[in-house]
């Protein structure tokens, strides 16, 4: 069985951003010149200056605040052997010191890339229920639980398509992919095994010296988080702004 994640959150928040258009680009993102030999470092500049803005959320193009962010379910079922399911979850700092590495955007072909780091990571109070093995230990438990992620180097990459609207062109995310590698995961679980505070002790120390492992199980899920996340941000600005107003000549 597949892993299963539920990102309701995302969609239901960005689902009324089809029915926004006719604006122009907001004020904290600088428009770039198509002609501009050095177009490349003018849409990281621009990009990174609106990042701020954008975390924070913007009514006017339906993009939610992501600071907090608040996420209901995070499920993954495997089988008998693997459920884990996060609920409840509040994570702090989402891209709050990022940097964009990289950004390309090929206007022929529809292909927008980027490449994003964040350093100081991100930080989420959950409850969970989960039933597993790791490294051969069954490991079970209910509860409250902590984690925190650090050193995310994102790679993100739409393929873009037009479609017409009354106030002219726009662009739509016809299909997208993302993938990202972590620097560290560490969780604290409380609660394991009905409370038993030994075992319990071990198994948080055991999570986190092979928090790649762990990590590797908790991916498909994380990566459809993320990728929902920016793909909400550019649907945001593309439903809303038409394609010539994006760009300078």
């Amino acid at each position: 069985m597949l892993p299963k994640v539920d990102i309701k959150f995302i969609f239901c928040l960005f689902i009324t951003i089809l029915t926004c258009c006719g604006l122009n680009l907001p004020s904290y993102i600088k428009p770039c010149s198509l002609s501009d030999p050095n177009l490349k470092s003018c849409m990281i500049q621009s990009g990174q200056n609106a990042i701020s803005s954008l975390r924070k959320g913007d009514q006017n193009y339906k993009i939610p605040s992501v600071d907090p962010l608040k996420i209901p379910l995070i499920e993954i079922n495997m089988g008998e052997d693997l459920s884990i399911k996060f609920s409840k979850i509040t994570a702090y700092n989402f891209f709050e010191v990022v940097k964009i590495q990289d950004v390309d955007f090929d206007l022929e072909k529809g292909i927008f890339s980027l490449h994003l780091y964040d350093e100081s990571g991100i930080l989420a109070d959950l409850t969970y229920e989960m039933k597993m093995k790791l490294m051969g230990l069954p490991i079970t438990g209910n509860g409250e639980a902590k984690a925190n992620v650090s050193k995310i180097d994102m790679f993100y990459e739409a393929a873009l398509k037009t479609i017409q609207k009354d106030d002219g062109d726009h662009f739509n995310i016809d299909k997208s992919k993302f993938n990202a590698t972590v620097g560290q995961l560490q969780f604290h679980f409380d609660n394991l095994f009905n409370g038993d505070q030994r075992l319990g002790d071990a198994t948080n120390k055991l999570i986190n010296e092979n928090w790649r492992e762990f990590s590797s199980i908790l991916q498909p899920a994380v990566i459809d988080l993320f990728q929902g996340l920016i793909n909400g941000y550019l649907k945001g600005i593309f439903a809303s702004v038409p394609k010539n107003s994006l760009f300078l000549p």
